[in-house]
């Protein structure tokens, strides 16, 4: 069975492939235009997702808003690196949207329902956020300076992460699982793994592409290692709260894999961290 799992894995990643190669390589036009409107996209899903997960905790959110305008995060993000819009209306939107959030409260029209406002008002935000906040920062790694490998690096960090995680994990992690209550079956070696298999691709591509990661030997390590660790965060930041919404995946979009959500929490929080750092060490 574990052979099995391990397979299917294996081809699900394996199927991304060319899909990636593509969007990175053979329509790299407008900035990366395609591969923005996946993410615009699946930033729309995501936001959905988790306007479930709420929904199904007794908190009901305006319909679709929420998600729409986190959407529109990655979408300004985009308007600003190629040039249309300035920085400034980015953080303006931003502000604009998360004052949306807020005055629900304003319009409460029966003293009842103030009770839930809280909730309705925290829940609201966080969709916005999450995962608009953070994508759009995947957004700005399409303006960098050789973005299809800037891209490709990240992707294969991340993907490496996850396959050298659960390939140890799975075969070797049950004496050392860490019963986690928001993910039980989280392994020390699979966590291990994936740390270490995040310091390892740096150190390639450090190799591969030394005009793209204008970094020391030391540094990659640690840039690795900090991965490493957000990734694992981002997986389980989800866990938990898919297990507070009483769910066990995200949703049923991608099949044996859940939702989208369930395929980019690693992601999300690794974002910005990466954007920083290789903008720091480009400047």
């Amino acid at each position: 069975m574990r052979l099995s799992k391990f397979w299917v894995r294996s081809l699900r990643v394996a199927s991304l492939l060319p899909f990636f190669y593509v969007l990175l390589f053979l329509l790299p036009y407008r900035n990366h235009l395609v591969l923005n409107i996946c993410v615009v996209l699946g930033t729309l899903g995501g936001a959905l997702e988790l306007e479930h997960f709420f929904r199904k905790r007794g908190v009901h959110l305006t319909p679709y808003l929420f998600p729409i305008l986190s959407s529109t995060l990655p979408m300004i993000t985009y308007l600003e690196i190629i040039g249309l819009l300035n920085w400034s209306w980015t953080v303006g939107w931003l502000v604009f949207s998360l004052s949306v959030g807020l005055l629900q409260a304003v319009f409460v029209l029966r003293e009842d329902r103030l009770e839930s406002m809280l909730p309705k008002v925290s829940a609201s935000i966080f969709v916005l956020i999450y995962p608009g906040l953070f994508l759009a920062f995947l957004v700005r790694l399409t303006g960098m300076e050789n973005a299809s490998y800037v891209l490709l690096i990240f992707l294969c960090i991340m993907f490496g992460i996850d396959i050298f995680a659960y390939v140890v994990g799975v075969n070797w992690g049950k004496s050392s699982v860490l019963h986690l209550v928001i993910s039980p079956n989280k392994s020390l070696v699979g966590f291990l793994a994936g740390f270490a298999g995040s310091i390892g691709i740096i150190l390639l591509f450090r190799f591969l592409l030394p005009e793209v990661l204008v970094m020391s030997v030391a540094a990659c390590v640690l840039f690795g290692a900090a991965l490493g660790v957000l990734s694992a965060m981002g997986d389980l930041i989800e866990s938990a709260l898919k297990r507070s919404a009483r769910m066990k995946d995200s949703g049923r979009i991608i099949p044996g894999r859940g939702g989208l959500l369930d395929s980019m929490d690693s992601w999300l929080i690794c974002l910005p961290l990466f954007y920083f750092v290789l903008t720091a060490v480009s400047m």
